[in-house]
């Protein structure tokens, strides 16, 4: 971590530190954790203690809770959300800290379905998802639900997280005019998000985008509601030439784009199969990695699905 002070790092340092119980090295995890002012390398931190079996964190989480530094109450509560522990009725003391601990208290909040707590306006905008997203998924939705998609309609850094929590349990008729909204703000989300519906109704629409350059995103939102793997059916074309990025920080194309792995599909098999298979879909109905919604389809998805898969599913379990 000293010659390289990265997530990655940050992971396996909180992995052996933790896993050891060793003070020293979990002085050094809680150093960084403080002067982290991002988040990124306490989100890392967490991730190395959800690698760890929860037997091995036995004893040493509740400190993390008791402990003066905000950071460090955030990293406790962090260990509690990724084990789905309940800490119990230090959470809604919790809920009146500081940003990231009340960030990491709603989210543990949301997965243990603390139906005890009362969720409050926030000024800070993660927080409002996180309070909106555990009302709607514990079934209080008069209003949770419009801030979800107000907070979708908003370009930000939490737009597509918003989207994700509540097109989980939104009726697929509304959730389609919600769309049409949603594309205002662009077709290539709005392409994204027809994936996250699951609605079979948009499938002929997003056929008609897989000529241009939306074509991956359009494939990988069929195959988010189809289950189609288009590499392995066989059903995909040919990639345009790769114009990846280069070491100049003034070109756009330093940075690699996120769609680049994604299989282009080819529109006339694709088409093809989708006419020999649609008759198995019931219109209406959302569907997950070609099977009804339902959180067992999302925890099957979660387990053996492809990474940006996994990130549609993770939302039923509000990680």
């Amino acid at each position: 971590y000293d010659a390289h002070p990265e997530p990655g790092e940050v992971f396996t340092l909180a992995t052996l530190a933790f896993g050891a119980g060793s003070a020293r090295g979990i002085g050094e995890v809680l150093e960084i954790v403080e002067g982290d002012t991002e988040g990124i390398l306490s989100r890392a931190a967490v991730s190395g203690l959800g690698w760890l079996e929860p037997d091995a964190l036995r004893g040493q989480v509740q400190p993390l809770l008791n402990d003066a530094r905000p950071s460090v109450r955030a990293l406790g509560l962090g260990a509690c959300a990724v084990h789905r522990v309940d800490p119990g009725a230090q959470l809604v003391n919790f809920l009146g800290d500081e940003a990231p601990v009340r960030r990491q208290a709603l989210k543990v909040a949301g997965l243990m379905s603390r139906s005890d707590i009362q969720f409050e306006q926030d000024d800070d905008e993660e927080c409002r998802v996180r309070s909106a997203g555990a009302q709607f998924r514990m079934g209080d939705r008069d209003q949770s639900e419009d801030v979800l998609w107000k907070l979708a309609y908003e370009s930000g850094p939490f737009q597509m997280k918003a989207f994700e929590l509540v097109a989980v349990g939104a009726e697929t008729e509304s959730a389609r005019d919600r769309l049409r909204d949603a594309g205002s703000l662009g077709e290539a989300l709005a392409v994204r998000l027809a994936g996250r519906l699951g609605d079979t109704e948009l499938v002929p629409w997003l056929l008609s985008k897989m000529d241009g350059p939306l074509a991956p995103i359009a494939g990988e939102s069929f195959s988010m509601i189809t289950g189609a793997d288009l590499a392995f059916l066989d059903i995909e074309g040919q990639s345009p030439e790769e114009t990846g990025p280069n070491d100049d920080p003034s070109d756009p194309l330093v940075e690699i784009d996120p769609n680049d792995d994604l299989p282009v599909p080819d529109r006339a098999k694709v088409q093809d199969w989708w006419e020999n298979a649609a008759s198995s879909f019931n219109a209406g109905e959302p569907y997950f990695l070609g099977k009804k919604v339902s959180d067992e389809t999302y925890a099957k998805g979660f387990s053996t699905g492809f990474q940006r898969q996994r990130r549609v599913a993770a939302p039923v379990s509000y990680t």
